[in-house]
């Protein structure tokens, strides 16, 4: 008896594993839905605009400076 329940209920889960479909998702799909859900990606040209601001920032602290005291 229990060996039939057993098998019973191995091939319930049998059924309901090889039920489920399959969807074949592509590469740009990934990508596309990547950017709906990644809100930086949405916003990457404000982003690299403000890293380059920052580079400038550094990079003008970094030269050296002359002041005049008369």
């Amino acid at each position: 008896m229990k060996i039939i329940i057993l098998v019973l209920i191995f091939g319930f889960y049998a059924l309901i594993g090889f039920s489920q479909t399959v969807e074949k998702v592509t590469l740009p799909e990934c990508y596309d839905w990547a950017k709906e859900s990644f809100p930086m990606m949405q916003q990457q040209a404000v982003a690299e605009k403000l890293s380059n601001l920052r580079l400038q920032q550094i990079d003008l602290q970094s030269r050296p400076t002359i002041s005049w005291n008369a």
